[in-house]
């Protein structure tokens, strides 16, 4: 935080993570002195070993070095504080591998790590040699121009929601799912990592006739 010495940032983050995981780090801003008569800017430096990926509230990364993230924040009054929804979003796959041909299941699980959120929208778009299974999207989802989506009117802090749909394998040797999001009207935005599931081609029977000669 620059300039504004009774502005206190406070930082949490799951203690434990996989490698290759999404790590979301939720700030919360809280003035503890008199009015800002400008605006605070927060500032928080990109981690070793990590890469960005997103920043909720028109955060942008900097590019310098090290990379850091820069918000702009609204003015804050004595005892105000700026907690914005952190929205999370995993997928899973059933099976995996799956048969060429066969159904593949992708399971949603979106959860929100700050306040209130409203107005959320969560996209998923199918992905390329599978074909989605009419009727199939749980919680109301619709396929909307090769993309399933859903509406959600709240999240509350803590809450999560599951949301599930099909597609049909047609080909390929592997699938990949990597354009899901969620969105909410407070602007939050939460990304998913990959899902890459192996496809098992069918296997056929040829038969060869054979003639028999006599000599």
């Amino acid at each position: 935080m620059t300039h504004f010495a009774n502005v206190t940032p406070i930082k949490s983050a799951p203690p434990v993570i996989g490698a290759g995981e999404l790590l979301t780090y939720v700030i919360e801003i809280f003035n503890r002195g008199l009015a800002t008569e400008a605006a605070p800017i927060l500032t928080d430096v990109i981690p070793l070993s990590t890469t960005f990926q997103w920043a909720s509230d028109d955060g942008v990364l900097v590019p310098a070095d090290p990379e850091f993230v820069s918000w702009t924040l609204p003015l804050l009054s004595p005892g105000e504080g700026v907690v914005e929804p952190v929205l999370k979003i995993v997928k899973s796959d059933s099976p995996d591998p799956v048969v060429q041909g066969s159904e593949l299941e992708y399971t949603i699980r979106v959860i929100n790590l700050g306040r209130q959120a409203t107005g959320l929208v969560i996209t998923d778009i199918v992905p390329v040699d599978t074909e989605y299974v009419e009727g199939s999207a749980t919680g109301g989802g619709q396929l909307v121009g090769g993309q399933v989506q859903w509406g959600l009117s709240v999240l509350t802090p803590g809450e999560s929601q599951t949301l599930s749909f099909r597609v049909t394998v047609l080909g390929g040797e592997r699938i990949v799912n990597d354009d899901y999001a969620v969105r909410s009207a407070e602007g939050a935005v939460g990304i998913g990592a990959p899902v890459v599931t192996m496809v098992v081609r069918t296997s056929y029977l040829i038969y060869l006739p054979l003639v028999a000669k006599n000599y």
